[in-house]
C-alpha cells in the first residue's frame, strides 16, 4: 500500500491535470488547453523530461531565496526541435469561426443592437460568450463554440491520448468547464457511443443480465394467468 501522495504512477495515470486559468488583457479567464507535440528528426533520440510534484517541491525548498531565478531552455539547438500545436483552439480562431457561422454572426449582431434582450449572452472583443450562473453563486463566461469546432473539441476531450476515452458524464463535465454550445450533452452522448475504441475495450462494470426463467406448461385451464398492462 502507498499513500496517494507517494503513489506517483497511479497519480499520473488516473488524475486529470487541470491547468490554472490564463487571464488576458481584458481580465477574462481563458481555460483553453492546447496540446503540443515535439517533432524531432529520425537521427535525434526523443527525450522526455518529467519532474514529479514531490521532486519539484524538494527543489524549491533546497534552492536559496536570494538566488535569482533563471530560465533554462530544454534544448540549445532550436533547428532540430519544433513545437507544433495539434489543435489550434486559441480565442482568435474561435472568433474567426464564429464570424463564419451564419447563426452565430447574426446572433452577435442582434446582441450588439439590443443587448438588453440577451441577459445571458455577451459579446466581448468580437467574441460571443455564454454567461453561466453556477450553483455556488459564481458567474463565468464561456466562449460559444461554433458548429465547425465541435467535432474537433470532442476529439480533443475524448479521443486524445491525454483524455483517456472517458464516459459520457465525465467528458461532458470536462467540456462544459471551458466551452458552451447548444445540446452539448446530446452531442457528447452520440459521440461517445459511436466511438469504436470504447465499444471494443471499455468493460461494462455491471452485472450481466440473467437468463430467462421458463415456466412449466400448466396441466389445466386457467392455472397460470398473465396480464400485460399498457398505459397511453
Amino acid at each position: 500500500y502507498k499513500r496517494g501522495r507517494c503513489n506517483c504512477d497511479a497519480d499520473l495515470l488516473s488524475r486529470f491535470p487541470y491547468d490554472e486559468s490564463d487571464i488576458d488583457d481584458n481580465g477574462h479567464p481563458h481555460r483553453v488547453r492546447c496540446f503540443t507535440s515535439t517533432l524531432t528528426s529520425s537521427t535525434q533520440p526523443i527525450q522526455l523530461n518529467v519532474i514529479t510534484r514531490s521532486k519539484s517541491k524538494a527543489i524549491q525548498q533546497s534552492s536559496s531565496p536570494t538566488s535569482p531565478s533563471a530560465t533554462v531552455p530544454l534544448s540549445s539547438d532550436s533547428s532540430t526541435i519544433h513545437h507544433r500545436s495539434i489543435f489550434d483552439l486559441y480565442i482568435d480562431r474561435i472568433r474567426i469561426e464564429q464570424m463564419k457561422d451564419v447563426n452565430l454572426s447574426n446572433r452577435i449582431k442582434s446582441i450588439l443592437a439590443q443587448p438588453d434582450q440577451y441577459p445571458h449572452e455577451i459579446v466581448d472583443d468580437g467574441i460571443l460568450y455564454k454567461v453561466i450562473n453556477r450553483i455556488d453563486g459564481s458567474i463565468i463566461q464561456l466562449p460559444w463554440l461554433p458548429a465547425s469546432l465541435i467535432p474537433e473539441v470532442l476529439f480533443l476531450f475524448h479521443d486524445h491520448p491525454m483524455s483517456g476515452h472517458f464516459g459520457v458524464t465525465r467528458t461532458f463535465h470536462k467540456v462544459r468547464e471551458q466551452f458552451f454550445f447548444p445540446r452539448m450533452y446530446d452531442h457528447i452522448k452520440r459521440y461517445v457511443r459511436s466511438c469504436s475504441a470504447c465499444a471494443q475495450f471499455n468493460v461494462q462494470r455491471q452485472k450481466k443480465p440473467g437468463f430467462l426463467q421458463c415456466e412449466l406448461p400448466p396441466d389445466g385451464v386457467f392455472e397460470i394467468m398473465q396480464m400485460d398492462f399498457w398505459k397511453a
